[in-house]
């Protein structure tokens, strides 16, 4: 999973979208009693208060250079209720400082020196803005990992 701890070793045994609603968890921004869902690949239309994590691909893996990584990227929408623009706004702002982190370094929990994701960044300053259907809110923003490939 993501570490929620710089330097803190965890396993890998989900996808990229399911690292990042781990890691937003253990930082207590969705789930618990932060009373905001998170999902992956899917944002259902209820609950209003929702966090999507969606794979977009990435640009294709660095193969000149013998490192073999791969630099996936996802994108976070965060949902509020009808007209709650700044409790969406805020929560968006808080995810993109928790996950805007160049230092981040998580390895497996093996110890391996190979880390899971070297770091994590967004692609945008600040969120795409749009409302739904039901004059809900939806902030949208992109982020780039780097993740050394295995052999």
């Amino acid at each position: 999973h993501w570490a929620g701890v710089q330097g803190k070793r965890y396993s890998v045994l989900m996808p990229l979208t399911g690292d990042v609603a781990t890691h937003l968890e253990n930082q207590g921004l969705v789930g618990g009693s932060s009373g905001w869902s998170v999902f992956q690949s899917v944002l259902p239309d209820t609950p209003d208060k929702a966090v999507a994590i969606y794979d977009t691909g990435g640009p294709p893996p660095d193969q000149t250079s013998g490192t073999r990584h791969s630099f996936p990227t996802f994108q976070i929408r965060v949902r509020a209720a009808k007209h709650g623009y700044s409790a969406a706004r805020s929560k968006f702002d808080a995810i993109m400082n928790a996950l805007n982190d160049p230092t981040l370094y998580i390895a497996d929990d093996a110890g391996s020196p190979t880390p899971t994701y070297v770091y994590c960044y967004p692609e945008q300053s600040g969120p795409t803005t749009f409302y739904d259907e039901n004059e809900r809110p939806q902030l949208v923003g992109r982020f780039r990992t780097m993740k050394p490939e295995t052999a």
